[in-house]
């Protein structure tokens, strides 16, 4: 390996800190390997690097067109060793993202695969290597194949391929004869413009149509699967990736879209076996069904990313729980279409609402519920129809017992279509990621169940009864199906989803390695992801902050969910968890999201913003939105307009987004672009209602009235946002686990350091207490908390952190709520005190067999510690500390002992 990281054996190396960074053509490889020395300086011990291999776009899944090429305009080779070196000479490491199971086919002859089986169909040698029901044809695509007086041959000078068409010779890919780049035409690399450049005809020209049913990721026809657990695909794909770990230029690998893998636990084995190199997986987390998150298996090797678990956790964490209320009464209001200024009707709804939390979540699940059933009805109707296909095809694949038990296969009087819808339906019922990653030792017993419904002639309930004659009482991982099929019995006539047909589903689904099942989680995950994060939480905004992958949108957040977070980072992954506080899918930034959480605690002045917004700048409402009904055969429409909204509450998400932005070096053309996103995810089709987005958001930018109604708003909240940002940045850096900083402007980590910025400044001193005590951070534990008294207690959260000592090693206190803390009067008496490894235990009761040995008593030594805060460099001694005497004007204090 270069430089001057070695491992000290195979697997040994692993990241006590991250610098995430993206690259595109704006920021290639070589930009990146330029400010390495600054990240080095601040502490980090490796370099995240997003996709690297090549791509015919940008597109946000970071599928590549051709896995085993470094994109040219990214830096190439050349690029990647220029920072491998300078990484590895900083004593850093260096991780790139990989996406491994899709590929990008936007533009086909820039896909080498997807061009071979678009020019030979079935006969391809690629042609197993994708997802594509061949039988069922969605999608047609015209392959131009042309010919000409052209000639591919090889420029002596360089030995490179090249087109020569009369004297002259061109640059091309050999492979495809097409361009490197179609948003570059004037390099006129396509054979067909180079012949009309130089005045020449086209001698022949034949055209092949394809009509190809392939599996997408998250309904994005651009993006194809391929089926990366074939050990063959898994080979020819990973070439490249194993040169860079075997030439030493890589030392981890960070896995996007795992849950779109067929067996991810498999694929995972195989890259461990295959690179011997740091792994990072990257899943999306839902709620189980017990109310908790779901968690990464701590069967997979390496490193989960929990990045929105905690940005949910410390999100909640800053939010005022009554302001919440009070900002969700207002939403409710603009949804029903009620006056937003009648001020006394909406304190009467907030003040219901606290009483009665649950009511607001169950608004969420029924918006996620109903989005859920839009996307499979839309946008994922074909993958609807794939898994009705695959089901229908299941019976041949059960063994010849279970057959003869169940003597008939249940689908064969269901229609592809109707069972498509069925499916559909059972989809969108389910409320986690990967049904398959929850199923535990009672999984059987549900199977049996199952089983035992479809052997009886006329079986009573779907479930069914087990060997005992009874229908058991099943962990909630296990009931995940079950659940799911229930929804069916509520929403479709009994006679087109029997309880025949429901048991045999509910058969598949548990049977392990079943391809039903398998394709079943694939499916769930996507649309879980497009129903709830892309529609339900466009749709539903109360305080944009918490709109989060995998957050809490419907209600308030507290600090010991963060407890909680820990706890299960600690006791359920194999290694170190990454955890950061923005990636590149987040909606909003950390200071974005700070920001806006501070609106939580002046509801009121929020709510009379809105309605002056309104006014200058009204929104055209007259939405319409996908039809849902489950008609069989609505292939795929996803613009389909059907029954008009009433919610009329999509102020409350733009111009909380505004405000979040809302600074000096606001990017107009991103925030424009930005809303109208969100108009689209919330609003359908109707371009009315984006149009109307459009300028709303163009006239707050140009417009002096609006322009000072906003700066006066933003305001209020500008310092209570930063210190909330100072606050969630000390809680991911003394998180269990491994931070990672994420900076999607690169700006140069020494030139942010300049103006003394407190948040950077904590960031440095983040690091390096980290580095100093590796015995705590590299194999975490959970922190304990520390206790807060006096007037303004809620005001406080503190960890500490413990070694194999009597005192803590590092403790951490941060503000909560600082608008509401100043408004109070500040601190006043309140106090925090430092835990001792022993000081919340009662001393054992003698036993007699103790009083009969005589042991002598144990002195503990009465030590007053001594802390230094590493920020302001004071120094303290004791164990119970006034807050406003050590905080002094900080939100944060990190004392180390000494």
């Amino acid at each position: 390996m270069s430089g001057h990281l070695h491992r000290t054996g195979r697997n040994r190396w692993r990241p006590t800190s991250i610098y995430r960074v993206p690259v595109d053509r704006n920021v290639t490889l070589f930009d990146v390997t330029n400010v390495i020395p600054d990240i080095a300086e601040l502490g980090f011990t490796a370099i995240r690097i997003s996709p690297i291999t090549a791509s015919s776009t940008a597109n946000e899944t970071g599928a590549p067109t051709d896995p085993n090429a470094i994109d040219p305009h990214l830096g190439g080779i050349e690029g990647l060793e220029a920072l491998s070196t300078t990484a590895h000479n900083a004593n850093m490491g260096v991780i790139v993202d990989f996406v491994p199971g899709a590929l990008h086919v936007a533009h086909p002859s820039m896909n080498p695969y997807w061009w071979d089986v678009l020019l030979h169909g079935q006969e391809s040698q690629y042609a197993d290597w994708f997802d594509i029901q061949w039988a069922q044809g969605k999608v047609t695509v015209v392959v131009d194949q042309p010919t000409s007086t052209a000639t591919l041959t090889t420029n002596p000078a360089t030995n490179e391929p090249v087109l020569q068409i009369g004297s002259s010779i061109y640059p091309v890919n050999p492979e495809t004869l097409q361009p490197q780049d179609p948003q570059e035409p004037q390099n006129h690399q396509d054979p067909q413009q180079l012949l009309a450049a130089q005045n020449y005809t086209c001698v022949e020209k034949t055209s092949t149509t394809r009509t190809l049913n392939y599996r997408r990721v998250n309904a994005d026809s651009h993006v194809a699967t391929i089926r990366v657990n074939d050990p063959r695909v898994f080979t020819e794909t990973h070439r490249e990736l194993a040169r860079w770990f075997d030439t030493g230029l890589i030392d981890g690998v960070s896995v996007r879209h795992i849950d779109s893998i067929a067996d991810p636990q498999a694929y995972l084995d195989q890259l461990q076996d295959l690179t011997g190199g740091y792994i990072i997986t990257e899943k999306r987390f839902t709620l189980n069904p017990e109310g908790q998150r779901e968690v990464t298996p701590s069967s997979w090797p390496g490193a989960a990313s929990t990045t929105y678990p905690l940005i949910s956790a410390i999100d909640g964490a800053l939010t005022h729980p009554i302001g919440f209320y009070e900002l969700e009464s207002f939403r409710q209001h603009l949804a029903a279409g009620l006056d937003p200024r009648d001020r006394r009707e909406l304190s009467t709804t907030a003040k219901q609402l606290r009483f009665n939390p649950t009511s607001v979540t169950g608004l969420l699940t029924l918006e996620e519920a109903r989005c859920k059933k839009e996307v499979t009805n839309t946008l994922m109707h074909n993958e609807m129809v794939d898994l009705a296909i695959t089901t229908k095809n299941a019976w041949a694949s059960l063994d010849e017992s279970t057959r003869a038990s169940i003597r008939t296969d249940p689908t064969a009087q269901v229609d592809v279509d109707t069972l498509a819808l069925i499916l559909g339906i059972v989809v969108a019922s389910v409320t986690v990621a990967r049904p398959e990653l929850g199923l535990d030792e009672d999984a059987e017993v549900v199977r049996e169940g199952f089983l035992s419904a479809l052997s009886e002639s006329d079986p009573d309930d779907f479930l069914g009864r087990n060997s005992t004659g009874e229908v058991p009482v099943m962990t909630a991982g296990s009931m995940v199906v079950p659940r799911a099929l229930a929804k069916v019995r509520s929403t479709v006539p009994s006679g087109t989803a029997s309880d025949r047909l429901l048991a045999y589903v509910g058969l598949l689904l548990t049977t392990p390695s079943c391809p039903v099942s398998t394709l079943f989680s694939q499916t769930t995950s996507e649309v879980l992801n497009l129903g709830v994060t892309e529609r339900a939480h466009y749709r539903y905004c109360t305080l944009a902050a918490l709109n989060e992958v995998g957050g809490f949108p419907s209600e308030p957040g507290h600090p010991d969910r963060i407890l909680d977070e820990f706890k299960i980072q600690t006791s359920t992954t194999s290694a170190p968890v990454i955890n950061g506080l923005t990636s590149p899918v987040t909606k909003y930034s950390r200071a974005e999201r700070c920001r806006i959480l501070a609106l939580s605690e002046i509801p009121q002045k929020f709510m009379e913003f809105v309605a002056d917004m309104r006014e200058l700048v009204p929104l055209d409402y007259t939405v319409t939105q996908p039809d849902v009904s489950g008609t069989p055969g609505g292939a795929g429409n996803s613009d389909a307009p059907a029954t008009a909204t009433s919610d009329t509450s999509f102020d409350i998400l733009l111009w909380q987004s505004v405000m979040g932005a809302w600074d000096s070096h606001l990017n107009v053309d991103r925030l424009i672009k930005r809303s109208v996103r969100a108009a689209r995810r919330h609003g359908g089709s109707d371009e009315r209602f984006v149009e109307s987005v459009r300028n709303a958001v163009h006239t707050a930018l140009t417009t002096p009235e609006v322009v000072a109604r906003i700066d006066r708003m933003v305001a209020i909240v500008r310092h209570a946002g930063d210190r909330n940002s100072q606050v969630a940045r000390a809680l991911q850096l003394f998180s269990p686990g491994t931070p990672e900083v994420f900076d999607p402007l690169f700006l140069s980590p020494r030139e942010r350091l300049v103006d003394n910025n407190p948040g950077d400044l904590l960031l440095r001193a983040g690091l390096t207490v980290r580095a100093r005590h590796p015995h705590i951070f590299t194999n975490p534990t959970s922190p304990t908390r520390v206790a807060i008294t006096g007037e303004r207690a809620e005001h406080a959260f503190g960890l500490a952190h413990f070694g194999d000592t009597q005192f803590p090693e590092v403790v951490v206190v941060v503000e909560r709520l600082p608008i509401t803390l100043r408004a109070t009067g500040g601190w006043g008496d309140t106090r925090f005190h430092i835990p001792t490894s022993v000081n919340d235990e009662e001393e054992p009761a003698q036993t007699a067999s103790t009083m009969q040995t005589m042991a002598l008593p144990v002195i503990r030594e009465e030590v007053e510690p001594t802390w230094r805060d590493v920020l302001s460099g004071r120094t303290w001694t004791g164990l119970d500390f006034s807050v406003a005497e050590v905080f002094g004007t900080h939100p944060v204090t990190v004392l180390e002992r000494v």
